[in-house]
């Protein structure tokens, strides 16, 4: 009986060490998630080759961005003497990477050919660069308030200088009647949920006798706002206090003016 136990445990061990010599074809997923915009480094996507014998190669292709970020790999050996392969694609999660497409290669020798992941970058950021466009130059209907965000803005707020509320819904600004009662400042503030950001501008509704009035005017406007902007920034910088990445508030000042 022990004659027999001995021989069927000899067998065994030597299965499974011709077992061990057999190659198997890694299983490869990538893995990531969205980030909010900051300067510290994280993990921005991981690539696994899992259970494969031997152990395969697992490289990031990330092009331009070669000198802001890096790669990490990890070896995890399995009891049935598989391995798993793990590739970190490490990095600061700045705007420039948002929608940025890299892709994770893995070569091994059971494959006929590299096996090619692509993966998308997702990065969140408050609003920044808030335009308002009107849908006619010369005839406007109606105004639009578009910002760069990630995520999309999830409110809208429309206000006139020293006047009501205006008519507006969402991102659209509509003119009821255009005429000198239409004319003033409007401001869009525009909100997601790491900050918000407004963009301001000056309609002025004229007929040709005032236009050179109206157009020093506007001029004057617009480069007070921008020296006020302007010194803010300057007043911030020499206090020498970062300003979290996190919470921001930017917007442009953009002049209408409309011959009738």
């Amino acid at each position: 009986m022990r004659l027999i136990t001995c021989y069927v445990f000899v067998r065994l061990q030597f299965a499974l060490g011709i077992l061990n010599r057999t190659a198997v074809p890694p299983l490869v997923y990538v893995t990531g998630k969205s980030h909010v915009c900051d300067r510290s480094e994280v993990t921005l996507a991981s690539c696994f080759a899992s259970y494969v014998r031997p152990a395969a190669e697992v490289i990031w292709r990330f092009g331009d961005h070669i000198h802001t970020l890096r790669t990490e790999t990890d070896y995890m050996v399995h009891p049935d003497g598989s391995f798993t392969v793990v590739s970190h694609l490490l990095g600061a999660p700045l705007k420039h990477l948002n929608q940025e497409r890299i892709q994770c290669v893995v070569t091994h020798s059971t494959l006929t050919k590299t096996h090619k992941h692509d993966y998308t970058i997702n990065v969140h950021y408050p609003p920044e660069l808030v335009t308002i466009i009107p849908d006619d130059p010369k005839r406007p209907e109606k105004f639009s308030c578009l910002a760069d965000s990630n995520p999309r803005p999830t409110s809208y707020t429309w206000i006139k200088l020293n006047e009501s509320i205006p008519h507006s819904e969402a991102n659209t600004l509509y003119v009821s009647k255009l005429s000198s009662d239409f004319n003033g400042v409007y401001i869009c503030k525009v909100s997601n949920q790491y900050g918000s950001a407004s963009g301001v501008i000056y309609v002025n509704n004229q007929t040709e006798s005032t236009f050179a009035c109206w157009s020093l005017y506007s001029f004057a406007f617009s480069f007070i706002v921008l020296c006020i902007c302007g010194g803010c920034m300057l007043l911030k910088n020499a206090s020498g206090t970062r300003q979290p990445i996190r919470k921001r508030s930017r917007g442009g000042v953009f002049v209408l003016q409309i011959l009738s």
